[in-house]
């Protein structure tokens, strides 16, 4: 019984393959050849001809364009994280052991720069700031001394000019009231009085000689070479004097100026805030309080990270605040060493990001730098692109792609990569024939973001579905089925 109804399974198995054979409705290619799936291989045949009914053609909405040749920018796409801006992206720490006095923002409050975020409490932070007042008020009394011998070097050179002039005692008397000359005032007049009276009593003896012996006149003229070599030897030592004194000031002013600015430098390296605002921008937050700083935004932007709570203690380069402008972001990448000479890169080069988190949005970027330094380990060069975030859609460490041009195909058959379909790791495109539509297999060359090359199978002027193609080949699949 059981042999009986195989032989009539077997039976009616053959009749069924020998009548569709002979149907003449059957799927035939463009030859006339039946064999439309080649079941053997699993794939169709180099063409198969489609034709929609009114309404699936409507339903499908096909759109087509022509093949054209022209030149094909190749592009390379290369995995990527966005990153913050390192130009616009601060990490505030601790250039000390501080106590977290009080804490004025939060992570996402937006920032100006000067704006206070903190109030902390550091010990050497008011050592250095003690040290400060100390050298300002060194600085003021040497710039005193300063001016002062500047002043009376400037009124002894005059006078003695005056003097060396023999300039009537009346001018010079004047002359020295006017100006500033300290304890070198009595002696240069002093001196010059003596000079002015030997020299008077010596031409006085002279006039009477007759009267006045040899003995005396020689007396008189050794006074005035005496009164004149005192005054010569005051003149040369006030100047001198006064000279040095003014230099030795100068020196003085100069050296509490430089421990000035160190003591300066050396507050601004603990409470981490550089520039010609330094002193103003350290003075203590309240009276004679010199340990309370006032801790300060360094820019503008957003806190993105508060990395200590209020009372608690920090320890001395610990970070405190990441503050960020993230209106730009970076988008970090590395070319790998297959693709370094295929790529045309340098600053300023545009290049195109996609985000396939945002529907494979495209951003505009700029190519910030490209690395000179191969990576020992990973063997790439790093690229860093920046990218426009003024609506803060996107966050560091978002997954993106960087396309990056490499050669240019000159002369190329190139179609939309969307008229492509794959059966079975074959490339296909329907070529519009009439109202029908025929599945043709192609040969791929290189490909950019959005268009392909062809290397065989479409010729120019024909016309591929670049819409609609997924009914065109849902079509075409239930048709080898039936």
């Amino acid at each position: 019984m059981q042999r009986n109804i195989t032989m009539v399974v077997v039976a009616l198995a053959l009749a069924g393959a020998g009548l569709w054979f002979l149907m003449p409705g059957r799927p035939t290619t463009e030859t006339g050849e039946s064999n439309p799936l080649n079941t053997n291989e699993g794939m169709l045949p180099s063409s198969q001809r489609v034709q929609l009914s009114d309404a699936k053609a409507a339903e499908a909405a096909i759109v087509t364009q022509e093949v054209t040749q022209q030149s094909l920018q190749v592009t390379r796409s290369l995995p990527a994280r966005f990153a913050y801006d390192e130009r616009h992206h601060v990490a505030v720490r601790a250039a000390t052991v501080c106590l977290m006095e009080s804490i004025a923002v939060k992570p996402g409050d937006v920032v100006e720069a000067g704006q206070e975020i903190a109030s902390l409490r550091c010990p050497d932070i008011g050592e250095a700031r003690s040290s400060v007042l100390q050298r300002e008020e060194e600085l003021s009394i040497a710039e005193r001394e300063r001016e002062w011998w500047q002043s009376i070097n400037e009124g002894v050179e005059k006078l003695t000019s005056m003097i060396q002039a023999s300039a009537p005692i009346a001018d010079i008397e004047l002359a020295a009231a006017k100006a500033m000359l300290g304890e070198y005032e009595e002696k240069l007049l002093s001196a010059y009085s003596q000079f002015q009276l030997a020299e008077s009593m010596l031409d006085s003896a002279a006039r009477s000689s007759g009267a006045v012996s040899g003995v005396v006149l020689q007396q008189r003229t050794s006074e005035l070479q005496r009164a004149k070599a005192v005054l010569g030897a005051a003149v040369e030592k006030s100047i001198f004097e006064t000279s040095q004194r003014r230099r030795q000031a100068e020196l003085e002013a100069d050296t509490a100026k430089r421990k000035l600015l160190l003591a300066r430098q050396s507050l601004a390296t603990l409470v981490g805030i550089f520039g010609s605002d330094v002193a103003g921008a350290l003075q203590p937050t309240a009276t004679n309080d010199l340990a309370l700083v006032s801790l300060k935004s360094p820019i503008s932007g957003t806190i993105e990270e508060l990395a200590v709570a209020a009372a608690e203690r920090i320890e001395s380069g610990a970070k405190i605040f990441v503050i960020a402008d993230t209106n730009t972001l970076w988008v970090r990448a590395d070319i790998r060493g297959r693709d370094w000479q295929a790529m045309s890169l340098s600053n300023g080069s545009p290049v195109q990001v996609y985000v396939p988190a945002d529907d494979n949005r495209v951003l505009d970027g700029i190519v910030q730098y490209v690395g000179r330094e191969v990576d020992p380990e990973s063997g790439a060069l790093s690229l860093v692109v920046e990218v426009e975030n003024r609506y803060h859609n996107y966050r560091p460490g978002l997954f993106a792609r960087v396309e990056v041009p490499s050669q240019v195909i000159d002369d190329a058959i190139v179609i939309p990569d969307s008229a492509l379909f794959t059966i079975d790791n074959s490339d296909y495109v329907f070529v519009q024939d009439g109202e029908a539509y025929v599945a043709r297999r192609v040969q791929i060359g290189l490909q950019s973001r959005d268009k392909v090359q062809i290397l065989s199978g479409l010729q120019v002027g024909e016309k591929v579905v670049t819409e609609g193609g997924f009914v065109l080949k849902s079509e075409l699949l239930l048709e080898a089925e039936e």
